[in-house]
């Protein structure tokens, strides 16, 4: 035989042949887990062929946004990779082409290019735009997002200077709605409204 193959009974002592081997139902329950959970790659792409694949695995996805012709980007991949390897399982870590997916990347609250996002099952958290992407600076936000510290991030108008108006009703916006109603132990009666409505315009005097 050549050098370096094994012939006869020969094998290599790395290779096993895992043929005869049987698994009770925990066993074979566990090993599945484990390859489901192993099978995805340290950093990825998403797009429409896995975004499913990634909302079941069920865990929280970090979005790197950021134009995928950028000459920096592998730059930023290097350095989601590294924090990736720190929270390996327990974040799923993606990147996500903010030129072919503006429109959607927009609507979760993203202006600024590149820019990183957390996104749970219920809610976002968006890194502040004004700091620099870095190890140091998304292993903060993972850890302030792990113990609770992160408020999460709604489309919102800014909270008005004058929140009360003269027939004593509160402008509500989307960054005020959790603490002024949700964490108020209040009961609220709430208009929904757009300006330009006209249903809304003509309720308008009867709600003052």
């Amino acid at each position: 035989p050549n050098e370096g193959t094994a012939s006869g009974d020969e094998m290599d002592p790395d290779e096993r042949d895992f043929s005869e081997l049987s698994f009770n139902a925990r066993e074979a329950q566990n090993l599945a887990n484990w390859i489901r959970t192993n099978s995805f790659p340290t950093v990825a792409e998403i797009d429409q062929s896995n975004y499913e694949r990634y909302v079941e695995r069920g865990i929280p996805m970090i979005w790197l946004a950021l134009d995928t012709g950028n000459t920096n980007k592998h730059l930023y991949t290097s350095i989601l990779e590294e924090v990736a390897l720190k929270y390996i399982n327990t974040f799923s870590f993606l990147i996500v082409d903010n030129t072919k997916y503006n429109v959607h990347l927009e609507a979760l609250g993203l202006t600024q290019f590149p820019a990183v996002l957390i996104q749970d099952s219920s809610e976002r958290y968006v890194l502040d735009e004004d700091l620099p992407i870095t190890v140091e600076v998304i292993d903060e936000f993972l850890t302030k997002y792990q113990s609770g510290e992160l408020q999460p991030a709604w489309k919102s108008q800014p909270i008005p200077a004058l929140v009360f108006d003269e027939h004593g009703i509160e402008s509500l916006v989307g960054k005020s709605f959790k603490s002024r109603v949700i964490d108020s132990g209040r009961d609220y009666l709430i208009q929904f409204y757009t300006p330009w409505c006209p249903q809304c315009q003509e309720l308008e005097a009867t709600w003052q």
